[in-house]
């Protein structure tokens, strides 16, 4: 992707969670969310501080957060801004800073990255998943974010993408090599691919994709 088509694939990736997140009920954002310990609002909160700020604005408030709470893990540091963002920020006002954000990103007055497309879309499946939201996004973001994500993925993941080609029916790309193909969308694969337990609900019965145990991983960078 050009600059200029990141900043579009940002942009759109943040209107498709503003606008599935715009449709929740207050349960449904009190509901747990992918990230353990962690509410839908929560994983939106966390998702608007990562898009929106700068790296000198993250370092300095994640040392801010450690030196409050005397966190030493980072990843702890910024599962209390989130927390702190979702207690403070209406629903409705997340619903807003999504909006300002897409549209900033949009326009290239703050510019979009592929981390940020990673963490956009991410943490909308962390938010959306558990409570039943499929979010929509573009094919060619979503094949960019399982590109990104198995750079990182654990040793596990990336074994069987030796020998196994994950494919995302609904999205018409694929990940992996070997003889052995395995369908599922877009969202399970890259939930997979991130350490969520993911179940793709395309088919019947319903078929794990993402064999982890119960549970999630720590809140964090993506």
């Amino acid at each position: 992707m050009t600059r200029t088509d990141m900043d579009d694939a940002v942009g759109r990736a943040l209107a498709v969670v503003r606008d599935g997140v715009a449709t929740l009920n207050d349960d449904q954002w009190a509901a747990p969310s992918l990230c353990e310990g962690w509410s839908v609002k929560a994983a939106v909160a966390h998702l608007v501080w990562r898009v929106s700020a700068s790296s000198r604005e993250m370092i300095d408030d994640i040392a801010r957060a450690s030196f409050t709470s005397r966190q030493l893990n980072p990843s702890h540091a910024m599962a209390d801004i989130a927390l702190s963002i979702a207690e403070t920020r209406s629903t409705s006002e997340l619903v807003d800073d999504l909006t300002l954000i897409s549209r900033r990103i949009s326009t290239g007055d703050q510019r979009g990255s592929s981390p940020r497309l990673l963490e956009t879309i991410v943490h909308g499946y962390d938010a959306a998943h558990p409570i039943g939201l499929r979010l929509r996004f573009d094919d060619e973001a979503t094949f960019t974010v399982a590109t990104l994500a198995r750079r990182t993925a654990s040793r596990d993941v990336r074994t069987l993408l030796r020998h196994r080609v994950l494919a995302a029916s609904d999205a018409g790309w694929s990940i992996g090599r070997g003889d052995q193909h395995i369908d599922g969308t877009a969202e399970s694969i890259i939930l997979y691919l991130t350490g969520r337990r993911s179940i793709d609900p395309s088919t019947r019965p319903v078929r794990i994709i993402a064999p982890l145990r119960p549970g999630a991983p720590s809140p964090g960078f993506a």
